[in-house]
């Protein structure tokens, strides 16, 4: 299955637009995690990367894995 049929890794803003989705989040119960409403704004917009500092509050509020939100190098083929 891996061969054929490969999974990919979730993209960052795949990952916290499931989780928001999955607990009925908004923009505006996202900003206080984040630091601001403008910032959380970018992130969703695609305009401003999750960095390790945010991924880190993201983690802790809202149990996301950190290996779903920072970008994972892509994988070498044999």
């Amino acid at each position: 299955e891996d061969i054929h049929y490969p999974i990919p890794l979730p993209i960052p803003l795949g990952a916290l637009e499931f989780r928001l989705d999955q607990w009925h989040l908004t923009l505006d119960d996202l900003s206080p995690v984040i630091g601001s409403r403008e910032l959380a704004a970018a992130i969703l917009a695609g305009q401003q990367e999750i960095t390790p500092q945010i991924a880190d509050a993201l983690h802790q509020k809202l149990d996301i894995d950190l290996r779903d939100l920072l970008p994972q190098p892509a994988p070498a083929n044999p």
